[in-house]
C-alpha cells in the first residue's frame, strides 16, 4: 500500500513495534510523528530514521496527559499540514 504524502502519529514510537511501524510507514512514502515519553531514546529513534530518509518529527510526552496528546497532534498539523493516519501503541507489557 502507498502512504506517500500521508502523515502518520505512532504513540509508543521509539522502540519495538512503535518504531518499526514508523520506520516501515516512512519507507513506503509517509510522514512521521513518534511520540513517546523518554526523551533520550525518542531523539535516537528520530535521527536513525531521519538517516534513513524518513520525514520525520518527534514529541516527547505521554498520551494519558491531555496537553501531550494535543501537541502530538499538532505536531503533525503544523510540520506537515495534517494528520492522516493514528497508531495508539503506547503502552507497556
Amino acid at each position: 500500500m502507498d502512504f506517500m504524502g500521508k502523515t502518520a502519529l505512532i504513540t509508543g514510537g521509539s522502540r519495538g513495534v512503535g518504531y518499526a511501524t514508523a520506520a516501515e510507514l516512512a519507507r513506503r512514502g509517509a510522514n512521521v510523528v513518534i511520540a513517546a515519553r523518554g526523551v533520550r531514546r525518542l531523539e535516537s529513534s528520530r535521527l536513525e530514521l531521519q538517516r534513513a530518509g524518513a520525514n520525520v518529527v518527534a514529541v516527547c510526552g505521554d498520551v494519558s496527559v491531555w496537553e501531550d496528546a494535543q501537541r502530538m497532534v499538532a505536531a503533525a498539523v503544523d510540520g506537515f499540514g495534517g494528520l492522516d493516519i493514528l497508531i495508539n501503541n503506547a503502552g507497556i507489557s
